[in-house]
């Protein structure tokens, strides 16, 4: 049985919060079914983000697979459930070794990358960007659908699209082999949260 049972990985910005605090929003995702969230503030310093960690997932971590992006401080300081390292970032066995009990996603923006992922024992990878999104411009062009397919088609890992992924491009996205998609902007600015989570959830089948 796959340790993957998500659909949808949500990825914060608490920066894009136009109508509701992050920890609104992350608390009204678990209540409606979201089941993974990697916490992506980036720009906080360790101590910040192991505060700020600790206050999101306080009320709702029973509810919710919470991942850590790229940084083994704040997941030796804060109960997760898994760490997501950045393409060329940590190194994956080394993590794999140290967490075995964590869930390991891995950011891919490349066919190497995955092939790399994959065989360093990563539990999923995050392919992108597959539309064009200002939030992955630093990542180059889009891949687009037809590389999407190229990746799950060559390797075994559970693939998560990520990159300008709306509702209505989850169908392309699933058509082309991906187990799920990975959402920032999309639910990070919903005015109806409820609405987009809806959506999401009727084109995944679930969340």
């Amino acid at each position: 049985m796959s340790k993957i049972d998500f659909k949808l990985y949500l990825v914060t910005n608490r920066k894009l919060c136009k109508f509701l605090t992050l920890e609104e929003i992350l608390g009204l995702a678990a209540d409606y079914g979201v089941k993974a969230i990697q916490i992506r503030e980036n720009d906080l310093s360790d101590d910040e983000l192991i505060y700020l960690t600790k206050k999101l997932t306080s009320k709702i971590v029973n509810k919710v697979k919470f991942f850590i992006n790229n940084n083994l401080n704040v997941v030796n300081n804060v109960s997760v459930h898994g760490i997501h390292c950045k393409e060329n970032g940590l190194n994956i066995k080394l993590v794999k070794y140290m967490y075995p009990k964590h869930l390991i996603g891995v950011s891919c923006h490349s066919l190497e990358s995955a092939f790399q992922a994959e065989n360093e024992g990563a539990d999923f990878i995050v392919f992108g960007p597959i539309f064009s999104t200002p939030s992955k411009i630093n990542y180059g062009n889009p891949q687009g659908i037809d590389k999407l397919a190229e990746i799950t088609s060559s390797i075994k890992l559970p693939v998560f699209a990520i990159g300008g992924v709306t509702p209505d491009r989850v169908k392309e996205c699933l058509s082309a082999g991906a187990a799920g998609v990975a959402v920032m902007s999309t639910i990070m600015e919903a005015k109806d949260l409820v609405y987009v989570l809806n959506q999401y959830r009727t084109e995944l089948n679930g969340l």
